[in-house]
């Protein structure tokens, strides 16, 4: 019989400051049969869990949602997105771990495509699409003295409020043609005072 175990993410006194593994843990029998119950916070939780051992490959995870039946779905991202092992990692790390939190509530657990990706692939443009992709630039904008902001999104037509040099304004307009190919127009504003 499977014995069920109470896997935590942490590290280990006698590993220094490795991050262990859900895969390498030894079995532990849970002093209690009590579950959690299967809603959106407790499944973020557990899923903040088995984050570092993610993340310590580059990769991350994310949750899109329970329907009523308990099935949950999840974004496998950076990394678990496309790595050939993600499956594995799916079944034995993340579904393991949510099995065991929340028991039988939990229906069936899939990997989904990231909404933003699919949009993007489908040439689709939103503004929280345009501010993620900002926020991959934003800390270096700022280091340079400049802010940006998406102001709407228009079909193809991002308009955001800009402040900073015109160089960087341009890198700005460079690095969302390259992430969004059916983009067509970019306008910048100045900040409203």
């Amino acid at each position: 019989a499977l014995r069920r175990s109470n896997v935590r993410m942490q590290t280990s006194a006698d590993a220094g400051d490795r991050i262990i593994s859900p895969f390498e843990r030894e079995q532990q029998e849970t002093t209690s049969s009590k579950k959690l119950m299967l809603t959106s916070d407790n499944v973020k939780a557990v899923l903040e869990e088995v984050r570092p051992f993610l993340q310590s490959d580059g990769g991350d995870v994310s949750l899109q949602g329970i329907d009523r039946f308990g099935n949950i779905q999840l974004v496998l991202e950076g990394a678990c997105g496309s790595c050939s092992s993600s499956q594995t990692t799916m079944q034995l790390g993340i579904e393991k771990r949510l099995r065991e939190a929340f028991g039988a509530q939990v229906g069936e657990i899939e990997a989904v495509e990231d909404p933003m990706l699919e949009a993007m692939r489908q040439g689709v443009i939103t503004a929280p699409m345009v501010d993620k992709l900002l926020d991959e630039i934003r800390p270096a904008i700022q280091a340079m003295g400049g802010s940006v902001e998406v102001q709407m999104v228009a079909g193809t037509e991002v308009s955001l409020e800009f402040e900073g040099p015109d160089r960087l304004s341009k890198g700005v307009e460079m690095m969302l043609r390259e992430k969004l190919p059916t983009l067509s127009k970019v306008v910048f504003f100045p900040p409203d005072e």
